[in-house]
């Protein structure tokens, strides 16, 4: 019984390893509920285990910046509580590192997840594990969306700061 039960356990702590992020789809955004100088905690950000846009069959786009290839994506939201807004995700770089991606994108989006508009998105350069993204004009009260990936669409973790 004892090694039925391991290997139970064993099983699940597997299964749960290679399950999709809870955001891995636009509908599924986590919100950010303050985002009044908001600050994740270290690889609070996840890519690991999201899946490829063009597997799940989704409508949106890669954003214009991003480039071809696949988009293992994570989204989050927030309402407005001023017109602008700056995004920073940090990976790989400074101390202490923010998760252990390497030149992390993101993008901004206005609307709703069945009809989204990018507003602005950015791409880190080559070397560059950091990324920071500034917009003006949001409307305070309307909900925007926030897409994390890394080039490559690789599998990483990443803080926003």
């Amino acid at each position: 019984m004892k090694n039925f039960t391991l290997l139970s356990i064993l099983m699940i702590a597997c299964l749960s390893s290679f399950a999709q992020p809870a955001n891995d789809a636009c509908a599924n955004a986590i919100l950010i509920p303050n985002v009044s100088n908001f600050c994740s905690a270290p690889a609070a950000g996840t890519t690991v285990n999201a899946t490829d846009d063009a597997v799940t069959g989704t409508t949106i786009g890669a954003p214009v910046c991003w480039g071809a290839g696949a988009v293992n994506d994570v989204w989050y939201r927030f309402v407005a509580i001023a017109s602008d807004v700056t995004i920073v995700i940090n990976g790989n770089q400074g101390s202490p590192t923010g998760g252990s991606i390497g030149r992390p994108q993101v993008a901004l989006y206005t609307g709703s997840c069945g009809s989204l508009t990018e507003l602005i998105c950015g791409s880190a350069p080559g070397g560059q594990n950091i990324i920071q993204i500034y917009r003006a004009g949001l409307t305070i009260g309307q909900t925007y969306y926030i897409r994390v990936d890394a080039i490559n669409a690789n599998k990483v973790l990443f803080s926003f700061v």
